[in-house]
């Protein structure tokens, strides 16, 4: 989840927010959309579908990998890292989930 959900980074999600700047992740149902090579490799954008995460596009709140979601930063932290609201995998769970979840497919994000 996102910075802005988790201000005391105690790993447990607070709150969601759509406000661009916030860091936070945004709630709602999203449509996997299409592949991108972005600032973390293979990215993919994620259409808003609910007046609470319209705007994720224009946040750039996508799903990608990053090393703060690998297992040895979760073994050596005790917690992974944090997104400016994105949903972020370890590089082999992003490959497993493109293997197993076609574009178009919703998605839904919530507590």
């Amino acid at each position: 989840h996102g910075k802005g959900s988790d201000a005391d980074h105690d790993g447990m999600l607070d709150s969601f927010s759509s406000a661009s700047g916030s860091g936070a992740s945004p709630e709602g149902t999203f449509r996997f959309a299409e592949e991108y090579q972005g600032k973390h490799g293979q990215s993919f954008y994620l259409d808003g579908l609910d007046p609470g995460n319209a705007n994720s596009r224009d946040r750039y709140v996508v799903i990608h990998s990053a090393w703060y979601a690998e297992p040895a930063f979760l073994t050596q932290y005790g917690k992974l890292g944090r997104s400016f609201g994105c949903i972020v995998f370890s590089k082999a769970d992003l490959a497993r989930f493109v293997g197993e979840v076609p574009e178009g497919t919703l998605i839904f994000v919530g507590k």
